[in-house]
């Protein structure tokens, strides 16, 4: 019989701040073709199982690490559809949530919304359990864009419902939205930018479609055929609608992520920012500074080791100094304001090549970067690129 992890991590004697708080909720209706994320069909009866489950991973995870939640900016509720949560359950998870790790009045307490789920009667109790910022999967306006994403809601929905939840109360409201996807055409993109920018949210994620392994989408060999054939106008709607949220005052603060001044996602800039993050449920990651690690995707090899006293770990990882240089630097690249590489040098006592200088300065002739004072900075064209631009600038140092 295996040893509980417990015993195979010794407890840290260091006290570890925390930062941000994700909860995954695995539970959906229909499970799309381009998700890869730990998704499952929704069963009301597994639900109030999953909470008990969440509650006894933390007490596990409270035996192998001491917390300091004092500093928790930022609590999210992600999936899956944690909107087709039973209230009830919801209201047992929200209220456990905030007894353990909501400790500031200024916390941001987000959840994913989907379009069909929004009823006065749900915004007005999500509102009143002090859920603070709705995210609401869109994707798209787009009826025919709708049937290939194989997204189930109205375009009725989304007018309707970004009403309902002004009307609740809710003054912090996320979209998404979805481009690159097969038979998108660039008429149909502008519609739904015109969409998007007339609603007029307060953050608004752009999403470009990535097809992962074991998807629906990755088992379709069109669809990578079809992005593969369609690369030059994915990149042109991508730049297009960077430029038209710029002009709606939704300002580009990270490669895939906009926001009107002080509306930046709370989450999103803990992961970008390096802080430590804790993350509970099926497929979660955590990260607390020189450590990551991933939970079981699978709900039986989840609930299997909860239920055996075992941390639900998938993997775990080691982050050493090389490693972290380098992802400081990639996180570095995909915010607006870009990295202090001199800074990062130093730091890191890294020693460039001459080929690292004259590869900046390629992407700076080539108006895929530029000097922002003592940042580097990307353009939105150089964004299309980041993750390949900051492998390259890392493998050009020493040390």
């Amino acid at each position: 019989m295996n040893q509980p992890l417990l015993f195979e991590t010794p407890r840290s004697d260091q006290i570890t701040p925390i930062h941000g708080i994700y909860i995954h909720i695995p539970f959906c209706r229909h499970i799309c073709p381009f998700c890869s994320f730990a998704v499952i069909k929704n069963d009301p009866s597994r639900q109030t199982l999953y909470l008990d489950l969440l509650k006894r991973e933390f007490e596990l995870l409270k035996q192998s690490f001491e917390f300091d939640f004092s500093q928790v900016e930022s609590i999210y509720l992600g999936g899956g559809t944690p909107s087709v949560l039973k209230l009830s359950v919801l209201k047992s998870l929200v209220k456990w949530l905030r007894s353990r790790f909501l400790k500031a009045a200024s916390c941001e307490f987000s959840l994913e919304v989907n379009p069909e789920d929004v009823t006065d009667k749900r915004m007005d109790n999500y509102y009143q359990l002090g859920i603070n910022r709705i995210s609401l999967g869109l994707q798209s306006f787009s009826k025919s864009s709708l049937k290939i994403l194989e997204r189930k809601q109205a375009k009725k929905n989304f007018f309707s419902g970004l009403e309902r939840m002004h009307q609740a109360g809710f003054k912090n409201i996320n979209l998404d939205f979805l481009i690159g996807y097969p038979s998108q055409s660039y008429k149909s993109f502008l519609e739904d930018m015109n969409h998007f920018t007339g609603m007029r949210p307060e953050h608004l994620s752009l999403y470009i479609l990535n097809i992962e392994p074991r998807t629906k989408a990755f088992k379709r060999p069109d669809w990578q055929e079809w992005q593969n054939k369609n690369e030059p106008l994915i990149q042109r709607m991508y730049l297009k609608a960077v430029d038209a949220l710029e002009k709606s005052g939704l300002k580009q603060y990270e490669v895939s992520n906009f926001s009107r001044a002080g509306f930046e996602s709370k989450q999103n800039l803990c992961n970008w920012n390096g802080k430590n993050y804790l993350g509970m449920g099926m497929g979660a990651h955590s990260y607390t500074g020189d450590q990551r690690w991933g939970n079981h995707k699978r709900w039986v090899d989840y609930k299997n080791a909860v239920n055996n006293n075992l941390l639900p770990r998938e993997f775990t990882e080691k982050i050493n100094a090389s490693k972290k240089r380098d992802e400081k630097l990639m996180i570095g690249l995909r915010l607006n304001k870009g990295i202090d590489l001199d800074k990062w040098l130093k730091e890191n006592k890294a020693e460039p090549t001459a080929g690292f200088y004259r590869f900046m300065e390629n992407l700076i002739k080539n108006a895929m970067a530029e000097k922002k004072g003592n940042y580097f900075a990307l353009t939105p064209t150089g964004m299309l690129l980041a993750d390949e631009i900051a492998a390259t600038l890392a493998s050009s140092c020493k040390g």
